[in-house]
């Protein structure tokens, strides 16, 4: 389970973070992986090795790098952005496809709005290896994470955590998670 060496690994930024009290310190040590990710990983898969990188953050607490913390981007902002966000959730209950698919259309979307976010504030959201050290490349995942919610919630309206739908998620799907 390829995957799982990943999410181990990530955890464990979190976790030696944690431990030095010193929440940078997951910043610096995802940088490369989240590099990595972008060349040649590519699993899991966009949607769930974003949501495993948000839920790391807050658990060191590197959110609170930022004064303020993160929140993030409203459908209103990616508008000013000249980036609407119209994708329609077409996932269907149980359907794993239509789940591949909708990922798919939403990692395409998130691609082109990292460079909306680029042209409008001048930041490099660009380049895997710096960009995770701006907040608004994390508000931009919180969007995209906040929309996986939602289709999670449809895929799997059980009436379970988030965590454990993934965990399903990832167990149930081993061979296809790459896709989600």
């Amino acid at each position: 389970m390829a995957h799982s060496r990943v999410i181990t690994l990530m955890d464990s930024y979190a976790d030696r973070a944690n431990e030095q009290g010193d929440p940078s310190q997951y910043l610096q040590q995802f940088a490369a992986m989240h590099d990595w990710w972008h060349g040649i990983g590519r699993m899991p898969g966009f949607l769930v090795f974003h949501w495993h990188a948000i839920r790391n953050l807050k658990r060191s607490k590197a959110d609170n790098t930022w004064a303020g913390g993160v929140t993030p981007f409203s459908e209103n902002d990616w508008k000013n952005m000249n980036w609407p966000y119209k994708l329609t959730n077409s996932v269907a209950e149980n359907d794993f496809d239509s789940f591949s698919v909708f990922s798919r259309r939403l990692e395409s979307w998130h691609n082109e709005a990292h460079m909306a976010v680029t042209l409008a504030t001048g930041q490099d959201l660009m380049n895997p290896l710096t960009n995770i050290m701006l907040r608004d490349f994390w508000r931009l995942h919180y969007f995209i994470d906040g929309k996986f919610l939602e289709a999670l919630d449809i895929f799997n309206p059980s009436n379970v955590s988030p965590e454990m739908k993934i965990e399903e998620l990832e167990h149930k799907f081993h061979s296809r998670v790459r896709e989600i």
